[in-house]
């Protein structure tokens, strides 16, 4: 918990002077509060860390990136500071964001898992997810800031509609100066590392996404998870370093995707292209030729049907049909949704498991992870427990060991209703 509450306590937002509200969360980086008749909330860095936030928090407000959704419609999809928040001497506290309904999220791991699974929801309602994510680290990107910690609890998704949190640990780029951050996923860093510098961060950020795009569009299933005799278990790091990416020309019995992963050769050849070529030998071993977040946004857009309707983020409760689901044959509709013919018999689905196992990440994975640190992050800040909505990084480090596909210990800690 926060040392210090500022309940009640004035301070200055701009030219204004503002008594903040309840307290809705805490944790070792600071505190969120409410602002009273407000769409926005505040949060107040703990005093250790204001020094290095505070210039980094000033340029994310001078160079803020596109948020596509609000622009099209309105609604918030990049919770980033709008104001710095100041005490009554003109010392740094902290900023304010957007405010967001906790209540109607879930994370994106949680979210493929649970509500995109192939046998309940449609080609488009994946594609348009998949969408929504590329648009929302394209719109960073083209800004020239990257994200670097591509924790699935930091990427929250209702209706296809994607929220991207905890940006002040992203990587920024300032007028006279780059701002980093030293948390990262070994789920999501490619083969070669992330690198610490902008540039090298802006490099790693697509198998990141490729990544998501992945997971969100195959159920939840990781591109290096595999089975057979030559595959690599343990942690996802390991997975990523020790295997080649699975859906690529697979071998029988030595090194194939997992017997409940859907059929991977369903995907628009377009879009096994892309995976290919974020996820081959090639771009491993050489580090470079993975697609764009801008490339999956061309992608994806002609993929969901969004090519026809323009604009920019959208929600996908309302769709209809899909659009070309069939590699072969994108007008093929019969394709379009490879319903399962029968859900998985993985025995580890509704087993029992131990309370410190928090993450739900690899649902079908054989055999229990060999390293438990592996998918830990490797900075002592690192953002991996159950909370999606905390303002500090959680310590626990078993959160991204995989487990059950029906485990719910993702809300085990609670969690405020509103930011």
């Amino acid at each position: 918990m926060s040392s210090t509450n500022f309940e009640r306590e004035r301070v200055s937002i701009g030219t204004d002077e503002v008594t903040l509200g309840e307290q809705l969360g805490a944790g070792a980086e600071g505190s969120v509060y409410e602002l009273p008749r407000s769409d926005e909330v505040a949060k107040v860095f703990e005093t250790e860390r204001r020094a290095e936030k505070a210039d980094k928090v000033r340029a994310m407000i001078s160079n803020p990136p596109t948020d596509p959704t609000y622009d099209d419609g309105g609604r918030r999809t990049i919770i980033w500071p709008t104001r710095v928040v100041e005490d009554r001497s003109g010392s740094f506290l902290g900023y304010t964001m957007p405010r967001v309904n906790l209540d109607e999220y879930k994370d994106a791991q949680r979210y493929a898992r649970e509500d995109l699974q192939w046998s309940s929801s449609t080609p488009e309602k994946r594609y348009k997810t998949a969408y929504n994510l590329a648009i929302m680290v394209d719109a960073i990107h083209k800004q020239g800031h990257a994200i670097g910690d591509l924790n699935h609890q930091n990427i929250l998704v209702d209706d296809g509609y994607v929220v991207l949190i905890d940006c002040d640990a992203f990587h920024i780029s300032g007028e006279n100066d780059t701002y980093g951050d030293d948390t990262y996923f070994p789920r999501y860093i490619p083969p070669e590392g992330r690198g610490d510098s902008l540039g090298a961060v802006r490099k790693a950020d697509p198998f990141g996404l490729g990544v998501h795009i992945f997971q969100l569009l195959m159920e939840g299933f990781h591109p290096f998870q595999a089975q057979g005799s030559e595959a690599t278990s343990g942690g996802f790091g390991d997975m990523i370093e020790g295997n080649q990416f699975p859906y690529e020309n697979p071998e029988p019995d030595e090194l194939e995707p997992h017997d409940h992963a859907p059929d991977y050769d369903r995907l628009p050849a377009d879009v096994r292209d892309l995976f290919a070529d974020c996820f081959s030998e090639t771009a491993k071993n050489q580090g470079w030729g993975r697609p764009s977040p801008d490339d999956w946004v061309d992608t994806l857009k002609q993929v969901s049907g969004l090519s026809e309707t323009g604009g920019g983020g959208t929600g996908t409760g309302t769709g209809g049909g899909g659009t070309g689901s069939d590699g072969d044959d994108g007008d093929d509709d019969d394709d379009d949704d490879p319903f399962r013919t029968s859900p998985p018999t993985d025995s580890d689905d509704d087993e029992s498991e131990s309370a410190t196992d928090d993450d739900d990440d690899d649902p079908f994975r054989t055999s229990p992870p060999t390293d438990s640190d592996d998918d830990e992050s490797e900075s002592a800040t690192d953002d991996d427990d159950d909370d999606p909505f905390r303002t500090s990084p959680p310590t626990d480090s078993d959160d991204d060991e995989p487990e059950s596909a029906t485990d719910d210990d993702d809300d085990d800690d609670p969690v405020p209703s509103t930011w």
